[in-house]
């Protein structure tokens, strides 16, 4: 508890780093400034650079020190990229930049009762599982034995995570994963009869959580992902569940999870717990940074609501962004 509140406020350490490089969309140089702790640095390097080189110029105790080494390296910059803890958001209002949560949520209604069509989900995504069901010979089970869950975590779930992020994964360790995982369900995935995937479910009233997912093999077999979670939706509607809590993206509709995630109908939400802040704040809008921001459109918050980031540039090289209403149904 006394780490998240520490968070709210200030982050653990604050870089400043220097990215030259190429723009993701028309290849001309960029250069771009970053202060913060490094937590999403990646994130935002990715929405503008194709290839880039960093280089740190500045590491202070915290983001306010920093400030003056950062003021003076932006005038020679096309972005100003900073990454700030929740609180600061109230705090120092980042005024005429583009701000964004670090993440976003996204959740799934489902109906009291089953409609007329039978289906819970979009008719061609329900067309498309039930092929992968019948090509792949995919079946879907639902366990909560402790066996079970420690198989899962030792040959699925740590496996999984450390073959995705390599040397910056995260793995819970057991311990912990079987303690935390008392009273879920794990919904496992088969194919012709062989447990290949794996994902936890977490019940309270009428809310499922998609919880640590786990597979034995990347990438998974066709279709694997969307017949493992289609199955765990129809699960929770009977169980009840009014709400699917599918987990957090980056807050951006090209996001391709955020994508795969829409196309079950979820819309996307604030998170229930403060996120960093991300800043941009566009120094000289070039091509580049113009086509980063209209093909991978970034969403800010409103009071609260998601809302979609709208740049333009004018003659002179200087941006204007405005908040708009998300397209229809939260999808992209």
């Amino acid at each position: 508890m006394l780490d998240d509140l520490r968070r709210l406020f200030l982050p653990t350490a604050a870089h400043v780093v220097a990215l030259q490089g190429t723009a993701r969309y028309g290849g001309e140089p960029l250069r771009a400034l970053y202060a913060g702790a490094g937590n999403h640095l990646e994130f935002l390097r990715s929405l503008f650079f194709d290839q880039c080189e960093h280089r740190q110029t500045d590491r202070r105790a915290s983001l306010l020190r920093h400030a003056s080494a950062f003021t003076a390296q932006a005038s020679a910059v096309d972005l100003c990229l900073l990454e700030r803890p929740p609180l600061w958001a109230r705090l120092l209002p980042a005024r005429g930049a583009i701000t964004l949560p670090a993440w976003v949520r996204q959740e799934l209604a489902l109906p009291r009762l089953m409609p007329e069509s039978g289906r819970l989900l979009p008719r061609l995504l329900e067309k498309e599982v039930r092929r992968h069901m019948r090509q792949q010979r995919y079946s879907v089970d639902f366990v909560s034995q402790p066996d079970a869950l420690r198989e899962f975590h030792r040959r699925y779930y740590r496996p999984y995570i450390e073959s995705r992020f390599g040397a910056g994964a995260i793995v819970v360790p057991e311990p912990l994963f079987l303690r935390k995982g008392t009273g879920q369900v794990l919904a496992r995935l088969h194919a012709d009869g062989t447990w290949i995937a794996g994902l936890l479910l977490k019940q309270r009233g009428s809310t499922l959580r998609f919880g640590w997912f786990g597979q034995d093999r990347d990438p998974p077999p066709p279709g694997a992902s969307e017949t493992l979670d289609a199955a765990c939706i129809r699960y929770a509607h009977e169980k009840g569940v009014r709400t699917v809590v599918m987990g957090n993206t980056r807050p951006c509709l090209a996001d391709g999870v955020l994508r795969y995630k829409a196309k079950f109908g979820a819309h996307i939400t604030a998170t229930r717990f403060p996120q960093d802040e991300l800043v941009i704040e566009v120094r000289r809008a070039t091509p580049g940074v113009m086509q980063a921001l209209d093909r991978q459109p970034l969403i800010g918050l409103r009071s609260g609501v998601p809302q979609v980031w709208k740049a333009a540039a004018d003659a002179d090289a200087h941006c204007s962004a405005r908040l708009c209403p998300l397209p229809a149904a939260g999808s992209p």
